[in-house]
């Protein structure tokens, strides 16, 4: 009897830890071939300097956006 007891509280166990799957997303690192724009010269005037600096950010901007799109799976 205390076997079979045993028994139930070992199955029990073991089986309420086998029925949850969990699924979690996973990140993959994907090469992306882009070529990083040259950064503007600090040598400019203050104006012009923000100017090339505000283009370079967005062109950035845009080319990261380009190669972390989602694609749908077929």
């Amino acid at each position: 009897m205390k076997l079979l007891i045993l028994a139930f509280c070992v199955s029990v166990l073991f089986n309420a830890c086998s029925k949850k799957a969990i699924y979690h997303e996973v990140k993959v690192p994907i090469k992306c071939d882009i070529e990083i724009p040259t950064r503007p010269s600090a040598h400019l005037e203050a104006l012009e300097y923000l100017r090339a600096l505000l283009i370079y950010t967005e062109t950035l901007e845009n080319d990261l956006k380009f190669c972390t799109q989602t694609k749908p799976n077929p």
